[in-house]
């Protein structure tokens, strides 16, 4: 696909693994993330996730889903649903 035909909501999940990228690097693993930390994260991308549903990557699924079953580990309660 030729990058100047990415759809705004591919654009936001592009972006948004730039970030987590950026987040892993600083923070390390998310395993060693706080928990206020990870319920914001995981809040914030859940809200993104709502609104590009149809347009997620793979990376973005993977993602999700990692820190999905990290709060769930941590029997972390949902704010977003």
């Amino acid at each position: 696909m030729p990058k100047g035909s990415e759809t705004k909501e591919e654009k936001l999940v592009k972006k948004a693994l730039e970030d987590f990228k950026k987040i892993s690097k600083s923070k390390g693993k998310i395993t060693g993330w706080t928990d206020a930390f990870l319920l914001k994260y995981r809040d914030k991308l859940r809200v993104l996730a709502k609104k590009t549903r149809g347009h997620w990557s793979f990376s973005f699924y993977e993602t999700l889903q990692n820190i999905n079953k990290e709060s769930i580990k941590r029997d972390l309660n949902p704010s977003t649903k």
